[in-house]
C-alpha cells in the first residue's frame, strides 16, 4: 500500500518516513474522499413504497465496483465507501467510523425491496384483469348487438356505440327558451337532463334479461316511462341500458316534443365577464401615508436585487424597519428611510441546530428584519460614541437613548404569523380580555351537547353560562384563514413554528404541547415580547436604552382587533408594564404591487443599511456566498458554498466587542455572560414569560445556553 502511494501522505521538511494515513475514527467516506480523491458516487436504483425507502449506491476504484444500501441515501453512501476500503485494503479500515447498522439497514432494505415487488406484480394482476373484463365486455356488446339485428328488433340501430356519450347540434333562436323541447347547440343529454326538463316523475325498471350462468355475461333491459311514454333501451349493464333508453326518448322528443316542466334558465352573459373582472389584478395606487411608504420600501428593495441573476428575489413575507424623523407627511416621504429589512418563511432543520451562535436559526420575515435592524444599531452606537451624528443620544449615566425625533415603524406586507392571524368577524367585536389571578389558572369548562363554547380573548378564557328561562348565548363568529387556522379556544396562546424535518419548516403554526414543540416560537409572540423589553435584545441592552416599534404597517390578512390583541393587549397583566414598552399604533396598507404572494423556497434574505445583502439557505442557517449560482431545489445546494453570515448573534456579539474596544469600554469577554446576566431587560423578559404562564397562554421555551 506504501510503495503504491494510495494510502500515505509526506510530511514537509527533509523527506523523512512516509505519513500512513488511518482510518481508524473516520467517516468512511471522509476516508475515502482522503485516500482516492477521484472516488465518486452514483445511485445504481431507488425503491419507494409504504415500508419506506431503500436505495442502492455504487463506487467503482480500479474496476472495481462497491455496492452499499441503506433506507436513506447517506447510508448506502457510507456502506459503499466502508467496503470500498476494505477491498483496497486501506490502513485500520475495520476501526472506521459506523453511521448505522449495516446487517439491519441490509434487512430493512432487502424487506422492502421485497414488498415493492410484490406490490409490482399485484399490480400487474390488477392490470391484466381489468383488461380481460373490458375484453369480454365488448364481446357482450357485440354479441348482443348481432342478436339484435338478427331478431329483427324494431328499435332502431345506430352507428353510434350503446354506451358513447352523443352530442346534438341543433341551431336554435337564443329567446326561446320555454316552448320547444329541442335542446342547444352542444348540449350534454343524459339522464339527469330528462329529469330535469321532462320531470321528477319518470318512471324507471331495470331487470336481467339473460341469466349469467347461462351465457357467461350480462344483459339488461331497462324501461322509462316519460309522461305515459315509454322507452327501452338493453345493454350489457344497468348503465347502459338506461343510456340508451335515455338516448331514444330525446330522439323521440325531437320530433314529437312533450310540455316542459322545467325550462333550463339561459345563462347570464354578464356573470362570465364579472368574472374575469375580478380575476383581473388592478394597481392600487398609493394615497395614504402608509401606503406610499410600502412603495417606497419595495422600489429600494427592488433596487436592491436588481444585480441578482438567480430567481431568489422572492418576497413572500416581507418585513422592513423604517426610520421616521419627524411627523408624518404624505406628499414628502424624505423623513423616511428603509434601515433594515428581511424576507422569508421557514425555520433551520432541527439537526443543524447548534449553540455557538454561528447559524440563524429562525428565518422568518420577522425575525431577520430585527436581527439586521440590530446590526444598524450598533452602527449607531458606535457613532454616538464618537461624537458623530446618530439616532442616540449619549446620556449621563453612559447608556444611549433614541433621539426623541426619531421614531421606527415596521411594514410588513402579511400579518405576521401566529396569533396575529387569528381573526373575529368584524360585525361582531370579541370579548373584553380578562385576567385572572396569577395563582389561579384558567377556568376549564365542560361543554354538554347544545350548550356554548367557552370564548378565549386576551389573556385568559371567559365561559358563557346556560340560564334557566333565557336563551343560549351564541358565541360570537370567528373567521380562520384560509391556511392558517387557530382554534377559538387557542387565541392569545404561545405558538410554536412547526418544523419539516426535509426543508426546514412550515409557515403555518400551531399549537403544541410543550414536550413536542420545537424551541421557535412563532413571530406574533416574539414581536409582542419586544413590545415590552425592546427590539434591541440583550446584545445591545447595557449600551442602549430600550428602542421599541412605534407603529406597524401591516398588508394581507390585517386585522386591528387581532393585531392588537396579539401585540399588546393580552401583556396587560405585566407587573412592570406601567414601566416598561410601548403600545404600538396600527395601519392598514391597502397598495401592493402584485396580486398573488410568490412560491416559498428554503430561501430568505436580509439587509442592513450601510451592509451587504445576503442570502441564507433556511435549512442550514447559513448565507449563501454566490447567490448567482444559487439553485431553488434545496437538494442541489452546494454546501461548500455555504458559511458564516454576517448578522447571527456571534458575528454581532464580535461587532460589539471591537465597539467597546474602539471606545475603550468594558465589555463581557462572553456572550454568554450578557445573555444570561441579571438586567432591566431580562426581569422584564422574565415578567412577561411568567404572566402568559400564570394567564394559562402557555409556557416560553426554555433555550439552550449559548456556549460562546
Amino acid at each position: 500500500v506504501l510503495s503504491s502511494g494510495i494510502n500515505a501522505e509526506y510530511g514537509g521538511g527533509g523527506g523523512g518516513p512516509p505519513k500512513v494515513y488511518s482510518c481508524a475514527n473516520k467517516h468512511p467516506v471522509a476516508a475515502l474522499k482522503n485516500i482516492r480523491p477521484d472516488a465518486t458516487f452514483e445511485t445504481v436504483c431507488e425503491y419507494q413504497c409504504k415500508k419506506g425507502s431503500a436505495m442502492v449506491v455504487s463506487t467503482t476504484l480500479d474496476g472495481v465496483t462497491y455496492q452499499g444500501e441503506g433506507t436513506k441515501a447517506v447510508i448506502a453512501k457510507a456502506l459503499a465507501a466502508a467496503r470500498a476500503l476494505e477491498g483496497i485494503n486501506a490502513y485500520q479500515h475495520e476501526l472506521v467510523e459506523k453511521v448505522a447498522d449495516y446487517e439491519e439497514q441490509k434487512e430493512q432494505v432487502t424487506a422492502i425491496i421485497a414488498h415493492w415487488q410484490e406490490v409490482q406484480v399485484e399490480r400487474e394482476k390488477i392490470k391484466k384483469e381489468k383488461e380481460e373484463r373490458n375484453q369480454k365486455r365488448m364481446e357482450q356488446q357485440q354479441a348482443a348487438k348481432r342478436r339484435k339485428e338478427n331478431s329483427g328488433s324494431a328499435a332502431p340501430v345506430t352507428d353510434t356505440p350503446p354506451t358513447e356519450v352523443t352530442y346534438v347540434t341543433v341551431n336554435k333562436p337564443a329567446t326561446d327558451t320555454t316552448s320547444s323541447a329541442t335542446p342547444n347547440a352542444s348540449e350534454y343529454r343524459d339522464y339527469g337532463m330528462l329529469i330535469q326538463r321532462y320531470g321528477p316523475d319518470i318512471q324507471e325498471q331495470t331487470v336481467e334479461t339473460v341469466d349469467r350462468k347461462i351465457t357467461g355475461f350480462f344483459q339488461f333491459t331497462c324501461k322509462l316511462t316519460v309522461q305515459g311514454r315509454s322507452f327501452e333501451g338493453e345493454g350489457g349493464s344497468k348503465k347502459s341500458a338506461r343510456n340508451n333508453a335515455v338516448e331514444r326518448a330525446f330522439r323521440a322528443f325531437d320530433l314529437e316534443p312533450p310540455p316542459i316542466v322545467n325550462a333550463r334558465k339561459p345563462k347570464d352573459p354578464s356573470a362570465h365577464d364579472r368574472k374575469r373582472a375580478r380575476a383581473e389584478f388592478k394597481v392600487i395606487e398609493p394615497v395614504t401615508f402608509q401606503d406610499k411608504l410600502a412603495e417606497k420600501c419595495w422600489n429600494l428593495v427592488t433596487d436592491k436585487l436588481a444585480d441578482i441573476a438567480c430567481p431568489l428575489g422572492n418576497r413572500r413575507n416581507f418585513v422592513g424597519v423604517v426610520k421616521v424623523k419627524g411627523a408624518e407627511d404624505p406628499n414628502n416621504l424624505e423623513n423616511c428611510e428603509l434601515v433594515a429589512f428581511g424576507n422569508g418563511s421557514h425555520l433551520i432543520k432541527v439537526e443543524n441546530m447548534t449553540t455557538d451562535g454561528t447559524v440563524i436559526k429562525d428565518s422568518t420575515g420577522e425575525s431577520l428584519a430585527l436581527r439586521a435592524f440590530r446590526r444598524y444599531l450598533l452602527d449607531q452606537i458606535s457613532l454616538c460614541f464618537k461624537s458623530q451624528p446618530s439616532v442616540y443620544i449619549k446620556q449621563l449615566d453612559g447608556k444611549c437613548s433614541i433621539d426623541n425625533a426619531y421614531s421606527f415603524y415596521l411594514y410588513t406586507n402579511s400579518s405576521p404569523m401566529g396569533d396575529c392571524r387569528a381573526q373575529h368577524t368584524p360585525d361582531t367585536p370579541p370579548p373584553a380580555p380578562s385576567t385572572p389571578a396569577p395563582s389561579t389558572p384558567a377556568p376549564v369548562v365542560k361543554q354538554e351537547p347544545g350548550e356554548p363554547a367557552a370564548v378565549a380573548t386576551g389573556d385568559a378564557a371567559t365561559p358563557t353560562v346556560k340560564q334557566e328561562g333565557t336563551p343560549t348565548a351564541r358565541r360570537p363568529p370567528f373567521r380562520r384563514h384560509r391556511r392558517f387556522q387557530t382554534n377559538l379556544e387557542d387565541l392569545g396562546k404561545v405558538t410554536y413554528a412547526k418544523v419539516d424535518l426535509i426543508e426546514g419548516s412550515m409557515e403555518g403554526t400551531v399549537v403544541f404541547d410543550k414536550e413536542k414543540c420545537h424551541s421557535i416560537v412563532s413571530p406574533s409572540d416574539k414581536l409582542a415580547l419586544r413590545q415590552m423589553c425592546g427590539v434591541q435584545g440583550s446584545i445591545l441592552f447595557n449600551f442602549s436604552n430600550p428602542v421599541y416599534i412605534s407603529k406597524y404597517l401591516v398588508g394581507r390578512s390585517y386585522g386591528e382587533e387581532n393585531l392588537r390583541r396579539a401585540l399588546w393587549e393580552r401583556m396587560k397583566g405585566v407587573k412592570v408594564r406601567g414601566s416598561a414598552g410601548l403600545e404600538p399604533q396600527l395601519a392598514k396598507v391597502e397598495w401592493k404591487v402584485t396580486r398573488n404572494p410568490e412560491k416559498r423556497d428554503p430561501w430568505a434574505f436580509l439587509w442592513a443599511k450601510d451592509h451587504a445583502l445576503e442570502f441564507i439557505f433556511t435549512p442550514a442557517g447559513k448565507k449563501y456566498e454566490n447567490p448567482d449560482l444559487a439553485p431553488v431545489d434545496a437538494k442541489l445546494v452546494d454546501t461548500a458554498q455555504l458559511q458564516q453570515s454576517e448578522y447571527c448573534t456571534k458575528a454581532l456579539f464580535a461587532a460589539l466587542t471591537k465597539i467597546c474596544q474602539d471606545s475603550q469600554l468594558s465589555c463581557a469577554n462572553k456572550y454568554s455572560t450578557i445573555k444570561c446576566g441579571k438586567n432591566r431587560y431580562s426581569e422584564v423578559k422574565q415578567a412577561v414569560q411568567k404572566h402568559l404562564l400564570d394567564s394559562g397562554l402557555g409556557s416560553w421555551p426554555e433555550k439552550r445556553v449559548p456556549d460562546y
